[in-house]
């Protein structure tokens, strides 16, 4: 691996469009003399959003004298607005930043995804980011139907934990890739920790079984309805 330390260095590379998006994104890297990446990402299209994207670096850890070790780490990360309310969707002409962990990785950009349902990138990469989409959906959509069903079936409190780690297990023996257990496994996890320690009232009273599985029914709905318009 070529290290740069010590020298400042810009890059900007254009990507290369796919056939179905004819304004790719612009994505440009910068290496401070200390060895820090800086990565810029412009969305280049006119008239459509950017929601997701990915990318991956690969970098030498460090040993505790603060030497480069001698196996390298590889980072790879998919930002989707689609699972995270504090993440925009990139609009057309804008710029945001962002900085890969390690000292002079080589990074690479794999894909991205527009609102209008254009892509970027290798396929590999672009159908990780539509696949988890696609997971996501349909577990909250079992979610959903599983807490209707238990509100009107009155179904325990120990039946409803049992079914959503049943859920959780289907999910892990079905995954293509990490990431769907981080996104994914996150609604089984919030199912889980609300129904084994319910919340309380501003009075300290804890929440009747009927109330705990109302608001997570609502908190699921939700999180289901800013999905939608990125499937």
């Amino acid at each position: 691996m070529n290290r740069l330390l010590g020298l400042a260095l810009t890059i900007v590379l254009f990507a290369r469009p796919s056939s179905s998006q004819s304004n790719s994104p612009v994505v440009g890297t910068s290496l401070d003399g200390a060895g820090n990446l800086t990565v810029t990402l412009r969305n280049n299209a006119s008239s459509s959003a950017l929601t997701a994207y990915a990318w991956t670096s690969t970098y030498h850890g460090l040993t505790t004298d603060g030497k480069f070790a001698p196996d390298f780490i590889t980072q790879h990360e998919i930002t989707d607005a689609a699972f995270k309310p504090t993440v925009k969707p990139i609009v057309p002409g804008q710029e945001l930043t962002f900085q890969p962990s390690g000292l002079s990785p080589e990074f690479v950009f794999r894909a991205a995804v527009w609102a209008d349902g254009t892509t970027y990138g290798d396929p590999v990469w672009i159908r990780r980011i539509l696949h988890i989409r696609e997971v996501a959906a349909k577990n909250l959509d079992s979610i959903i139907l599983m807490l209707r069903n238990a509100i009107q079936r009155n179904t325990s409190a120990s039946d409803v934990i049992g079914q959503g780690q049943a859920g959780n297990t289907r999910l892990t023996a079905e995954r293509e890739s990490v990431e769907e257990s981080v996104v994914v496994g996150r609604y089984y996890s919030t199912l889980n920790q609300a129904m084994t320690n319910p919340p309380t009232h501003k009075d300290g009273a804890t929440y009747t079984l009927k109330e705990n599985l109302a608001g997570l029914l609502e908190h699921f709905e939700e999180v289901r309805d800013h999905l939608r318009p990125y499937e």
